[in-house]
């Protein structure tokens, strides 16, 4: 026995294992493909389920060809009013497109592109909220596809033909599509009947098509960096910012392709101008043609600066040092995770913050390994948007910290630099650092699939900002005895009621007390009497006279909601009147 052969264990020949390394490589691509195109389809699953909030009411009603003016003076109007009256103002038909476009003039703060897709989708036989959203969404399912291309313009150019067929060898465009696909923060605002899913994909699209002009140098590549530039000056005004972060980044990539040579006679020569003055002339003329197609509308916010300035005065309000901090921790989270309901916080929950740890890793790793002058491209995005939110709030005060909205390119660029070094992980020589990059990999796409189960099995999210909490208080409403909504005017009182609209039975009444000025006034100037035959009020943004005529039925401060107050009359006989004097309601808008 103890001399007894060994079995040999058959060992797989060399061109089998090939064989099987060549298929794997073979089909990866298409299963890399397939997980992205699932992912990005969820982006249309459940566009309604999500409560209407206070910005995309305004965001109907323009797109609509209405006016905040012309809803006013029927909402406000000292009449008892049904919740489909007032659900009149969001499911009409549309008014002509000149009316849409004149509505749109009124607000020049918000260019009108996203806007004039939503109405032209308005044509087809669709809720409007699904079509409002429905533009959102179709443009977050391209947004994939912009990441993937951007990183292969940035980092593809030089590793052959086709190098987005060899996942194995140069991953990062797919993992970056992969990322960008499951990422929570992307899904909520591809479902968001606002602009920012657009502004987002043109923002990458831009980019990509400026990387392909310096790369190629081709005319064509030019032009179509103008026109995506010029979508987006039309969709944001930050998309200013593009310029000189475009600009800049030109530089350095010609500055290190081409070098410099010093010349002690005739002092400082760069070996280089030959080659960039061209390359400066192409991009002058490209932004130029860009910022002239975008000049009627700047010509309209020079005109009306005073209404720019007077509709975007809320990001002055203060903010602690914690609040933006805490804010800011919770943005970059969310990319990756984003599981808390509303009924248990807004934060995020304190250990899926830990997740930001190996992002620092990855990211540090990129900064220090990255290839030059590429490397430089997604820092500068990042640092450019955060500084324009985070700068001002910390030098000036305000919290547009606050909201994640305005730093998506930022955080898109974070999700970029994270796909590339964990491309490099996986296809590294250590296996620690392979097995580390797929637990990681496979954890972020795991935690991107738990919020999207989340989020679309919630009723509210908290991006519905102060708006979240009004299916709630609808339902408070709903099962109260004979209740009364009492509304005063102002720019949250609209939105507000128009978003709890959606959700009000159909027994409950809505009172607006009347608006004087614009003509929605009699100007006799009387006082006016409550509705009687109610048992419960309710008070959106009251006057001072409003809280004043109901104090007696005991006025208290919804819990929760700063906007929201309930008169519980203890004392008060159900359908006593109270008198209440019109009061000047504030003009200001969303």
């Amino acid at each position: 026995m103890r001399n007894a052969p060994r079995l040999a264990v058959p060992r797989q020949p060399v061109s089998a294992r090939r064989h099987k390394a060549a298929t794997l490589a073979a089909i990866l691509p298409w299963l890399l493909a397939g997980l992205i195109l699932a992912l990005s389809l969820w982006r249309l699953v459940g566009l309604d389920h999500l409560l209407v909030w206070h910005d995309e009411v305004f965001t109907l009603i323009r797109v609509l060809g209405q006016t905040a003016l012309e809803v006013n003076q029927r909402l406000f109007s000292a009449t008892l009013l049904s919740p489909a009256q007032v659900l009149a103002f969001q499911q009409g038909s549309a008014n002509t497109w000149t009316a849409t476009l004149t509505a749109l003039m009124r607000h020049p703060e918000h260019p009108p592109l996203y806007y004039l897709l939503a109405r032209a989708l308005m044509a087809l036989p669709l809720d409007p909220v699904i079509a409002m959203r429905g533009v959102s969404a179709g443009f977050g399912m391209l947004l994939p596809l912009a990441a993937f291309w951007l990183m292969q313009e940035v980092f593809g150019a030089g590793k052959g033909e086709r190098a987005w067929l060899r996942p194995l060898v140069w991953p990062a465009p797919w993992l970056a599509a992969l990322l960008v696909a499951a990422s929570p923060l992307h899904l909520l605002y591809a479902q968001e009947g606002r602009q920012y899913a657009l502004w987002t994909l043109l923002v990458v699209v831009a980019s990509a098509t400026l990387m392909r002009a310096l790369r190629t140098r081709q005319q064509l590549a030019w032009i179509g960096y103008a026109a995506a530039l010029s979508l987006a000056l039309y969709t944001h005004l930050l998309s200013l910012l593009l310029i000189p972060l475009h600009a800049f980044y030109g530089l350095l990539a010609s500055t290190r392709e081409t070098g410099w040579k010093i010349d002690w006679k005739a002092g400082w020569k760069w070996g280089w101008r030959q080659a960039r003055q061209p390359l400066v002339q192409r991009f002058a003329l490209a932004v130029g043609v860009a910022l002239l197609l975008f000049s009627p509308w700047l010509v309209l916010m020079v005109v009306a600066a005073d209404q720019v300035n007077q509709f975007t005065s809320w990001m002055q309000r203060p903010i602690t040092l914690e609040q933006i901090l805490l804010a800011w921790r919770d943005h970059l989270t969310r990319v990756f995770i984003d599981i808390r309901t509303m009924t248990t916080g807004s934060g995020v929950p304190t250990w899926t913050a830990l997740m930001l740890l190996p992002v620092a890793l990855a990211l540090g790793h990129y900064l220090y390994r990255a290839p030059r002058p590429a490397a430089w491209f997604l820092p500068l995005l990042a640092l450019v948007f955060i500084g324009v939110v985070l700068g001002p709030d910390l030098l000036l005060g305000g919290s547009r910290s606050l909201h994640p909205r305005y730093a998506l390119p930022s955080l898109l660029a974070l999700q970029l630099m994270l796909a590339w070094s964990l491309g490099q992980a996986l296809t590294g020589a250590s296996t620690l650092w392979r097995a580390g990059a797929g637990i990681a990999l496979a954890s972020l796409l795991g935690a991107g699939l738990w919020s999207f189960t989340v989020i679309h099995h919630a009723e509210t999210w908290w991006n519905k900002n102060f708006s979240a909490g009004n299916r709630a208080v609808a339902q408070r409403i709903n099962q109260a005895p004979a209740p009364l909504v009492l509304v005063s005017p102002s720019s949250v009182g609209t939105g507000e009621l128009l978003s709890l609209a959606y959700h009000l039975a159909p027994q409950v009444r809505i009172w607006g007390e009347l608006q004087t000025g614009d003509g929605a006034d009699t100007g006799t100037g009387a006082s006016r009497l409550l509705p009687d035959g109610f048992a419960s009020y309710f008070a959106l943004t009251p006057s001072t006279n409003l809280k004043t005529a109901v104090q007696p039925l005991g006025l208290k401060p919804l819990p929760g909601h700063w906007q929201w107050f309930q008169a519980l009359p203890s004392s008060a006989m159900p359908g006593e009147t109270r008198n209440l004097t019109p009061e000047q309601g504030s003009r200001s808008q969303e």
